[in-house]
């Protein structure tokens, strides 16, 4: 019932409602109110204005038009106002929701609401939610005393409790007029202590942190992974994830506790994915519940699945349904997998197709097919590429340093040619395709990746297809990392959701703020690790005798890091797991 604030002249038509509403009958509020001219030409807040004026807010009719509830009768020597219904048969004509409540059909009828609703509610304005009169708790205790409420409640009670959180305030079927049915056992049966402390002052103490409260009594429950087990991020309550709370009220909800069923439960973290799902090309499965392909809390499967996705999807499609088969060219779908061209729940294509969607796709297969699906029309995937991508052949034989994979592997090694989930329709995550044949550097077990990495890809310092510099990196030396780690102003990001980032990659701000950044004198040559310390380019002789060390050479950003992968986010040379580590290597002890 929440209400919109009043505005301007419209405070001008509340003025004879409160004399109706509180008379005790239309003849009394007749005899006390003055005669009008003409009923069109009043404006009722002429008199009635302090009904409504500076309260947060007022009830809709109050706001738009008296008659929504009063009638008015004029004659030569009085005017009769009076409501069009007796209440709360009145204010049933609106909130007919509450019909079972205000004519005790509930099964735990909440007494003042079937006698008035202006007992709770006041009909015109109000500073409290739901046009109250006084707050909750306050209007709780006028009718239970506190001390009772504390008493059933526990010593944590605190005096600003929100009653509605756990009591439907109309009454409802579930003893206590509790907002659920379904009680978790300890709060249904009044063991409060099995996970609270004793509080303190109007602080709510748990007997465990976090999630370990939970697993107390949900030992089968895994926080964390191990042996191939894949646990659900949300539980684990670290960086800032929700823990068990996330999906379940700890005192009372629907099915297994949990806040809500289905999509709308999983929205708060994966927004995105459940609008695609309800969307009119959504997959019908996943817009109905998650746990059909899903397990909420671990699983032996990538992305939490139930089965492997090729499993999953042949639970409902006929991978020998010759129809099928026939639209995918004769393909021998039993061996492919379904997500590499498919969103298994939508992104806003028809066929559930994936959102980065090859053009060819939808102008036909005869494109690149010769009537089959192994049957190309050249001789090889990457001929039939660059029949449109011809400018990549171009770049590749001119380049000073062409990409090997360009010569002895195909476009599709890289490239899923119909449809993918990612950004140039690559086949893996950022940096995946890379390290298919660069697993040298990939982070392995205790390792930390550049996280430029897992941002972009490994495009974001390397040309994928050919380049005029050596490894094919966009800069050579320091520049290529002062791009993203230098103090230009250019590079931080603005107020918007994205930041340009290497005038190339769209990036989130969040994520760029998140960035080491550097604050280098103006001719970018000192100040890290540490003041003075030289940053790029030989010491000089008077820097040289400031420590002890036995540095030789030259600076630059990769004498200390490693552009791939560290043991610790500092990405250290030397597989130092500390910046102090680090230093040894150049200031022995």
């Amino acid at each position: 019932m929440q209400q919109p604030a009043i505005s301007g002249w419209r405070i001008l038509a509340v003025s004879i409602v409160i004399a109706a509403v509180h008379a005790p009958n239309g003849a009394e509020a007749a005899a006390k109110h003055p005669a009008l001219v003409r009923l069109d030409a009043t404006e009722c807040a002429a008199c009635h204005g302090e009904l409504v004026e500076d309260r947060s807010a007022v009830h809709v009719p109050a706001e738009e038009d008296c008659t929504s509830c009063h009638e008015f009768s004029i004659s030569e020597t009085e005017t009769r106002v009076s409501l069009l219904e007796e209440e709360p048969t009145l204010c049933l004509l609106c909130h007919d929701d509450l019909t079972a409540a205000a004519d005790a059909e509930l099964a735990v009828p909440h007494d003042p609401v079937t006698a008035s609703c202006v007992i709770c509610h006041d009909p015109h304005a109000s500073d409290a939610p739901h046009l109250l009169i006084e707050p909750v708790y306050e209007l709780c205790g006028s009718c239970h005393d506190p001390t009772d409420l504390v008493e059933s409640h526990g010593e944590a009670l605190p005096g600003g409790a929100a009653c509605e959180s756990c009591h439907q305030p109309h009454g409802s079927d579930t003893k206590g007029m509790l907002v659920a049915a379904n009680l978790h056992r300890p709060f249904g049966d009044g063991t409060c202590n099995s996970c609270h402390r004793p509080a303190f002052g109007e602080r709510i103490r748990l007997t465990a942190r976090g999630e370990r409260l939970c697993t107390a009594c949900h030992g089968d429950v895994r926080l964390a992974g191990d042996d191939g087990i894949v646990v659900h991020a949300a539980m684990r309550g670290e960086k800032g994830r929700a823990g068990c709370l996330a999906c379940h009220d700890p005192h009372m909800g629907e099915r297994m506790l949990l806040h809500e069923t289905g999509p709308g439960l999983c929205a708060d973290c994966h927004a995105a994915i459940v609008q695609g799902a309800l969307a009119d090309t959504g997959h019908v499965v996943a817009a109905d519940d998650c746990l059909t392909c899903h397990l909420p809390h671990e699983s032996d499967q990538g992305q939490l699945l139930t089965v492997p996705s090729g499993e999953l999807c042949s639970d409902c499609h006929d991978t020998t349904d010759v129809e099928l088969i026939g639209s995918h060219l004769g393909a021998e779908l039993a061996s492919l997998d379904c997500t590499s061209c498919h969103s298994p729940h939508g992104a806003g294509h028809p066929k559930l197709l994936a959102a980065n969607l090859h053009a060819p796709v939808l102008d036909g297969c005869d494109l690149c097919h010769d009537g089959a699906a192994d049957r190309l029309i050249e001789d090889s995937a990457s001929e039939v590429c660059l029949i449109c991508h011809e400018d990549i052949a171009e770049i590749a034989e001119s380049a000073a340093v062409p990409h090997l994979a360009m010569e002895v592997a195909d476009c599709t090694d890289c490239h899923n040619p119909h449809a993918s989930g990612r950004k140039r329709l690559l086949l893996g995550a950022p940096g995946q395709e890379c390290t298919a044949c660069h697993d040298e550097q990939a982070a392995g077990p205790g390792e930390v990746a550049h996280g430029v990495i897992d941002l972009i890809g490994c495009q974001a310092c390397h040309e994928p297809h050919a380049g005029s510099k050596p490894n094919l990196l966009r800069e050579t030396g320091s520049e290529l990392c002062l791009a993203c780690h230098g103090t230009r102003v250019d590079l931080r990001p603005d107020d918007g959701p994205t930041t340009l980032l290497m005038n190339r990659f769209t990036v989130p701000s969040e994520r760029m703020k998140a960035m080491a950044g550097l604050r280098l004198t103006p001719d970018g040559q000192h100040n890290h690790p540490v003041m003075n310390h030289r940053v790029r380019g030989r010491p000089t002789e008077k820097e040289l005798s400031r420590t002890e060390t036995n540095f030789e050479g030259e600076f630059e950003c990769l004498t200390c890091h490693d552009p791939h992968k560290g043991r610790s986010k500092g990405l250290f040379q030397w597989s130092a797991a500390s910046s102090m580590e680090a230093c040894l290597q150049c200031h022995p002890k």
